[in-house]
């Protein structure tokens, strides 16, 4: 059976089981850990778990993310919070308006969380984005603000 690459896309650990059994609970303790998984244990933590959808996890299969209604046969995102970190930082670098219209759309606040760690990470200085991921995620970007 083939299997997929399944990615932790959060800063924090994130856990889910595999199947019904206790012992298939299953870690990955950092962003970019990854595991391959096959479909049918895919088809478990999406029906049974809400960590596909809230984008925790990435799947690294075109085909599987369209299935679970994470995004379109052209490609085009159908779950906002579906966002990899480096689109992520790639939005938080770019166009002021691209980063406003994709933050609003964020529903889950890990994904919010993404923003704020890479405007860290990014030592992001537009006071405007700043503004934008601190008023959608209400986390200070950088500590010593007032």
């Amino acid at each position: 059976m083939k299997k997929v690459k399944v990615i932790n896309n959060v800063h924090s650990v994130v856990g889910f089981y595999l199947n019904p059994l206790p012992e298939s609970f299953r870690i990955l303790p950092r962003q970019g850990a990854f595991l391959n998984l096959t479909e049918e244990e895919l088809d478990y933590i999406n029906i049974n778990q809400a960590i596909i959808q809230k984008g925790l996890i990435w799947i690294d299969d075109k085909d599987l993310r369209v299935k679970y209604g994470l995004e379109t046969l052209d490609g085009e995102k159908a779950n906002a919070n579906i966002l990899q970190y480096e689109e992520i930082k790639e939005l938080v670098n770019g166009n002021y308006k691209k980063l406003e219209k994709a933050i609003g759309e964020i529903t889950e606040n890990a994904i919010l969380l993404q923003f704020v760690e890479a405007a860290r990470e990014v030592n992001l200085d537009s006071k405007a984005k700043i503004d934008i991921i601190e008023n959608k995620s209400k986390i200070k970007i950088y500590e010593n603000e007032e």
